[in-house]
């Protein structure tokens, strides 16, 4: 009976080890293919690993974003970042609302996020840009708080993410179902149309 236990917390370690080597090995290629792609000036996301970003504001749902990539992150064992865009208006948030952001980040690095803050004058823009510079493959967003008449006339973040975002997935988050930790399902790949 011991030596029977004995062989199954080998074959369990055996496992380890080999998913261990494989996950690095993965990490590697991936490392050197952004490389070589970044060294021809060749635009991503490419076919590597997944890589996922959190789309941090300043409201109290930034927090729900962040844990609802960490799960999503954890579940596909892909690194993940938290940023945020710092446009000239967010520049001139309170002292307060600036903190919160500020512990969001925090939560996120806590979580095993690479944080960032990104200056831009236009958020989605400056979303796209970073995400397609470091190959993330989807991205997750709170969903919009704006009234329906408000992002017809003007639009909204989510909107422009989707239409910008090529071969990224975007993950829209509700604070109420990010509360009952029921993961939104994905919006789907949506590529610009060309003309």
């Amino acid at each position: 009976m011991a030596a029977a236990l004995s062989l199954r917390a080998q074959r369990g370690n055996l496992s380890a080890l080999r998913e261990l080597a494989l996950r690095r090995t993965a990490d590697r290629v991936d490392d050197e293919l952004v490389g070589y792609m970044r060294a021809h000036a060749i635009e991503g996301p490419w076919p590597a690993g997944e890589r996922i970003m959190a789309c941090i504001g300043h409201d109290a749902a930034a927090r729900g974003v962040v844990r609802a990539a960490h799960r999503l992150a954890d579940q596909i064992g892909a690194p993940w970042i938290a940023a945020y865009v710092e446009t000239p208006a967010q520049l001139r948030l309170s002292a307060e609302v600036r903190d919160r952001v500020t512990q969001t980040l925090r939560l996120a690095e806590q979580l095993g996020a690479e944080t960032v803050r990104l200056p831009g004058e236009q958020m989605s823009d400056a979303i796209l840009r970073f995400a397609h510079d470091r190959n993330v493959t989807k991205i997750v967003v709170g969903k919009p708080r704006r009234r329906l008449w408000t992002r017809i006339l003007i639009g909204s973040i989510v909107d422009a993410l989707v239409q910008g975002s090529c071969d990224i997935d975007i993950y829209v988050i509700s604070a109420e179902r990010e509360q009952q930790g029921v993961p939104q399902a994905p919006l789907g790949r949506r590529a610009i149309p060309s003309d």
